[in-house]
């Protein structure tokens, strides 16, 4: 654990914005390793919305997989910019662990959040997103079923053909 890293969560919890930014910097550029992205991503939500999403663009710049689960308990967000600034960040970290994260905000009540994480599979080519999708053809909710539906569709996935006939 570096020893900066307290002084990097005091600067994340500073009211001035400039020494805000530096942190972000240093995090982005200075303090490597899963240790340190899992202990400034646990100050997510204790950060005003308009930081935490800042942090969370860091985050996923980071590229650093130990971000994901608290960047998939922000999605439980009320805040929309909050949860649209995950789902934007998630593919940045790549890899599959971003792929249920941004299944389940397929069905965010609200069309932005939902339509960028329909936008975030699209364009991830891992196999796991269809096989996700595949899977979740079986949801006893017939909106997840649709949106997995939806995308598998848009994404052309011909192995999937024999579930979607089932599942319709």
């Amino acid at each position: 654990r570096p020893r900066n890293l307290p002084l990097l969560i005091e600067q994340l919890h500073s009211p001035d914005l400039p020494a805000f930014r530096v942190g972000l910097w240093v995090l982005q550029r200075e303090l490597p390793g899963p240790d340190v992205t899992r202990t400034v991503a646990a100050e997510l939500n204790k950060l005003r919305p308009e930081r935490s999403v800042l942090l969370l663009e860091a985050l996923g710049g980071r590229g650093d997989a130990s971000a994901v689960p608290a960047m998939s308990a922000a999605l439980a967000s009320k805040d929309k910019t909050i949860r649209l600034a995950v789902i934007r960040s998630l593919p940045r970290i790549g890899g599959d662990s971003v792929i249920p994260p941004l299944i389940e905000a397929l069905t965010d009540p609200d069309p932005a959040p939902a339509g960028a994480a329909r936008a975030s599979l699209l364009n991830l080519r891992s196999p796991a997103v269809n096989q996700a999708l595949i899977a979740r053809l079986d949801h006893p909710w017939t909106t997840h079923r649709v949106s997995a539906m939806e995308l598998l569709g848009q994404r052309q996935v011909q192995p999937a053909l024999p579930a979607l006939m089932k599942a319709i």
